[in-house]
């Protein structure tokens, strides 16, 4: 049973992937077929991919000392459990 439901869990992993290459297909026929300029998606792409990794980077960091920061007092408690 539980390689069955691996085996299910992989199937609908690759399903997903699959629905979500379809759904790109998809939109980028639209846009051919639409006349869409494809240098301003582009561009608006490569915009938006920059902030996204400068989000992701100050997302990061910010995680990384809200860890450091409970990590502290957690240590602060334990001293003062004792």
């Amino acid at each position: 049973m539980p390689k069955a439901l691996s085996e299910n869990r992989a199937l609908r992993s690759e399903l997903e992937a699959c629905q979500n290459e379809l759904y790109i297909i998809k939109w980028y026929l639209e846009v051919m077929e639409g006349g869409t300029d494809t240098r301003e998606v582009v561009k608006e792409f490569a915009t938006l991919r920059k902030k996204h990794l400068k989000l992701k980077q100050v997302t990061s960091a910010r995680i990384k000392q809200l860890e450091k920061d409970l990590a502290h007092t957690e240590k602060e408690r334990a001293s003062a459990v004792r």
